[in-house]
């Protein structure tokens, strides 16, 4: 996962709020025209009754993708997780080491003061990278359902 600058993420989440739009908005006209379909003579067509045969199977295809990706993505967050925990031991050990070892109080002082200062910063950071890789992960898991309505609708509309 690369490096998030701050709010990096602002424009994935506004990305993703207008997918979820696009996505209720052609849900509605997809099963607006398939309730016409349904209610129609024209459901007794080959081309009424494929209508009909679709809309299970890409339903599950597009959920399976979806679920897929989101496996995906939280594997990826919960790798770094245990990076980041893996090096803040190290860095927390280095600190005890030092202020141990320091050949003052001051000098002890000042070790747990830098530590907690990196700290800080380094919890931002993960902090940042947690929201992007969260809103990368719905966006992910989101794609492929956005993909099959807004394909649908624009094939219903024809």
């Amino acid at each position: 996962m690369s490096k998030s600058k701050p709010h990096d993420h602002i424009a994935g989440m506004a990305d993703l709020a207008r997918k979820h739009g696009e996505l209720a908005q052609a849900s509605s006209e997809v099963i607006s025209r398939r309730l016409e379909l349904a209610a129609s003579p024209n459901v007794l067509t080959a081309d009424g009754q494929a209508e009909m045969a679709r809309m299970v199977p890409e339903k599950a295809h597009a959920f399976a993708r979806s679920g897929s990706e989101a496996v995906f993505h939280l594997n990826a967050m919960l790798l770094r997780a245990g990076s980041d925990w893996l090096r803040e031991t190290t860095f927390a050990a280095q600190a005890t080491t030092h202020m141990l070892t320091a050949a003052t109080p001051a000098a002890a002082l000042q070790a747990q003061q830098d530590y907690l200062a990196g700290l800080t910063q380094r919890m931002a950071a993960a902090g940042n990278a947690l929201v992007a890789a969260s809103t990368a992960l719905q966006a992910a898991a989101l794609a492929p359902v956005h993909r099959t309505a807004t394909s649908n609708a624009r094939r219903l509309k024809r």
